[in-house]
């Protein structure tokens, strides 16, 4: 029984996000790991110091918008695995 609820599941959580929201998420977590490889840093749970440098790294080569868009991927990913959810990024500017 269950594996059978751990099959279904998987299949409800692989079902819960558009294809074009599972692109973008894995996008976003591909430029946080490779940000996380090029420091040589463990990538969970964030520190604030590498937030911040993240930040910046993002903002190096992204408009406004879409860094907002990359932390709030990196947010989803403290998440999934479990971590403590970080700020959303606009809720610092409400």
């Amino acid at each position: 029984m269950q594996s059978s609820l751990d099959d279904a599941a998987a299949f409800a959580i692989s079902k819960a996000y558009a294809s074009s929201t599972v692109a973008t998420r894995k996008s976003q977590a591909m430029r946080y790991f490779e940000f996380c490889r090029l420091l040589q840093i463990p990538p969970l749970a964030v520190s604030v110091r590498n937030l911040c440098r993240y930040c910046v790294f993002l903002g190096r080569t992204l408009k406004y918008s879409s860094t907002v868009n990359y932390l709030d991927g990196l947010r989803w990913l403290h998440v999934m695995f479990n971590h403590s959810p970080l700020l959303s990024p606009t809720a610092v500017y409400s």
